[in-house]
């Protein structure tokens, strides 16, 4: 599948605080993170964050923030997926519809799990 600006929207997984020290090889995932934060805002996609339970994990790490800078809508979850928080499934689903962005870019923390 081609992917095209027109047609995609990013979602960026529980990049916090808490859960970065945790992963496997940690430097290397958020510079990821952030290359891809950085093409989607110069190619105008929208950005979406989630947050997993933020007052024990923490806010998304401040490498992120930084690229993010003010292109983006945090949703705060309690359940693993990001499509059981009805604020951030309902945003993903209105851009699919009212900007034809179908196509879903995610990247993050345990994102395969979220």
């Amino acid at each position: 599948m081609i992917l095209s600006a027109h047609a995609s929207q990013l979602l960026v997984v529980d990049v916090q605080e808490r859960l970065v020290p945790a992963m496997s090889e940690p430097k290397e995932t958020l510079a990821r993170v952030v290359t891809l934060i950085k093409a989607a805002r110069q190619l105008n996609v929208p950005i979406t964050v989630s947050e997993q339970y933020p007052r024990g994990l923490g806010a998304t790490v401040p490498a992120v923030r930084e690229a993010l800078g003010s292109h983006f809508h945090v949703f705060e979850k309690m359940t693993f997926s990001c499509m059981k928080n009805d604020d951030l499934s309902a945003r993903i689903a209105d851009m699919a519809v009212e900007q034809r962005r179908m196509q879903v870019v995610i990247c993050g923390l345990e994102s395969h799990v979220c």
